[in-house]
């Protein structure tokens, strides 16, 4: 096991407001990345049928000529609140502040952490995105702790790549410190992965009954927490729809 080369990123994966011209600043910056991004859903992805794996269409092709590192899309289930291209950088500070044009916006991209596999193959995979104040990118990440009803509503996300989707069912979310061992990649079947699901599972805020074992693929989304710590929430391979 080895801690994620993003460990110290996502100490950086928060809402910073100054004053005056600043804040003026990152208010059109906020604007400009959601404009953003919702024109590259617009082009890129398109509504298709009622099955988890069928509920979108998205044009790798097209967004890999205007972005090679994009490997992915994640989208929350039933939400129009994530739903974003996935990138992957040599390094995890590549796409900190940087959007899927190569434009350099403070609400960058949402991006995998470098060390994992980036078929998404790994026991323990991290993605990362910043805790926005409209909502945008990781922001509504924290309406799980926030918001009643909001975990209800939305149990599962997905991750669609060119070849297969991947379907989630959320079994755990928590603050954390920046230090977490959460932020360990490099697992595999046995004791060691096993521990630290249970770690996981003993954190979260919530009691899911989601079953986890050894066996199965993670993937954590990582934000910044309005407590200055950072909030993670954790969702278990539960299918794989091969296209």
């Amino acid at each position: 096991m080895k801690k994620s080369s993003g460990l110290l990123i996502a100490a950086g994966i928060l809402v910073v407001g100054v004053g005056g011209c600043i804040v003026g600043r990152q208010l059109y910056q906020d604007f400009q990345s959601k404009q953003t991004y919702e024109e590259i859903e617009t082009t890129y992805v398109t509504d298709s049928g009622d099955a988890w794996y069928d509920a979108m269409t998205v044009d790798f092709a097209g967004l890999k000529q205007t972005n090679s590192d994009v490997i992915g899309w994640l989208y929350l289930d039933g939400s129009d609140v994530i739903s974003y291209p996935i990138l992957q950088g040599e390094d995890d500070s590549e796409y900190l502040h940087k959007d899927l044009l190569g434009q350099e916006l403070k609400a960058g991209s949402i991006f995998l952490e470098s060390g994992n596999a980036s078929d998404f193959s790994d026991y323990h995979t991290i993605i990362y995105g910043h805790n926005m104040r409209d909502g945008s990118m990781f922001g509504s990440l924290k309406k799980y702790h926030s918001e009643e009803g909001f975990y209800e509503e939305h149990p599962y996300f997905t991750v669609f790549t060119p070849s297969a989707a991947y379907h989630y069912e959320i079994f755990g979310y928590e603050d954390v410190s920046a230090t977490d061992q959460v932020y360990t990649i490099g697992y595999g079947p046995g004791e060691a992965y096993s521990d630290f699901l249970g770690y996981l599972k003993s954190k979260s805020y919530l009691d899911s009954g989601v079953d986890v074992s050894d066996e199965d693929r993670v993937i954590t989304l990582s934000t910044c927490s309005t407590s200055g710590r950072r909030f993670v929430v954790h969702g278990v391979l539960k299918d794989t729809h091969v296209y």
